[in-house]
């Protein structure tokens, strides 16, 4: 396509531009949900099993944005509608997807380890366990649920504001990437 206008090769730079961006926080999401893995599974098999989902599920979201920014890339360099139009398609069901899914967690608890972990005892103090109070609870007085709950909320802003970010920047692409589509379209036809 010769002689493209000023506007559409501003798209084109745009679509572009918020793909590499994806790209980019695709590979940071990667990159936490690998270390997220590996840094969990060395507090033992039964800590794993509570954080087994997050981190892969991080991993497969990064690779689906990976995949999509990409394939945003090649669309925008070569112009190619039905690319711009497919990465509009996908970022919508992959955000349609997750909101779905937004807050299910299958978690099991391994009690003593995760006494030891987050330095708590039981799920209110001690005194849930009446009389006899197990040696993981050591000398700790504050209640799990509360330690932990802080524990999550303090990583999980983090993933979230990621999360958002991309959310934000994959919108923005996808609107981005269709009025290059039709502008594309529209010129062809002219």
């Amino acid at each position: 396509m010769a002689g493209l206008s000023l506007g559409m090769k501003c798209l084109k730079c745009a679509v572009f531009f918020f793909n590499v961006i994806c790209f980019i926080c695709a590979l940071v999401l990667i990159t936490v949900g690998v270390y997220v893995q590996v840094n969990f599974s060395s507090y033992g098999p039964e800590l794993q099993k509570v954080w087994q989902a997050a981190p892969i599920a991080i991993i497969v979201l990064g690779a689906v944005i990976l995949l999509v920014s990409f394939l945003g890339c090649c669309g925008a360099i070569k112009e190619n509608v039905c690319m711009l139009y497919m990465i509009d398609g996908e970022i919508e069901k992959i955000l349609s997807d997750a909101l779905k899914d937004y807050g299910k967690e299958e978690i099991r608890e391994s009690i003593d380890l995760i006494q030891k972990t987050f330095e708590c005892c039981g799920a209110k103090g001690r005194e849930d366990y009446g009389g006899e109070v197990p040696e993981s609870c050591g000398t700790y007085q504050e209640g799990c649920s509360e330690k932990f709950a802080q524990f999550l909320k303090q990583k999980m802003v983090i993933i979230a504001c990621v999360a958002f970010g991309v959310c934000f920047i994959q919108i923005l692409s996808a609107i981005i990437a269709f009025c290059l589509g039709n502008r594309i379209r529209n010129y062809d036809n002219i």
